[in-house]
């Protein structure tokens, strides 16, 4: 099993902040409570978005949310629940979001 990254782009809600999305996404995405999650604030790519862990499904996930330029970027990171990837999946998070820039 090796750590898992994805970028998915889509437009953005425009009465919507990068939290009200994520909620909205994470609603149909988990059966747990989203408010029991850990939400923290980070910069990505020069703009504040919302990384929020663990996600439980099969498997827990690691999100970001950030909106530029009226789209919504959400960065999925897999899995952060098995002890021997985590450190897989923490380098992965801390080299892609220490990286990312947006292009439009």
């Amino acid at each position: 099993m090796y750590a898992t990254f994805g970028v998915e782009v889509t437009p953005a809600i425009p009465e919507l902040t990068a939290r009200g999305e994520a909620e909205l996404f994470l609603k149909d995405f988990t059966t747990a409570d989203i408010d029991s999650l850990a939400w923290n604030q980070i910069m990505v790519g020069g703009e504040w978005g919302w990384m929020v862990e663990p996600v439980p499904t099969m498997g827990a996930w690691r999100f970001v949310f950030v909106q530029h330029n009226g789209y919504l970027f959400r960065l999925s990171y897999w899995p952060v629940d098995i002890a021997d990837l985590r450190a897989d999946v923490d380098d992965l998070s801390q080299t892609t979001i220490g990286s990312f820039a947006f292009t439009k």
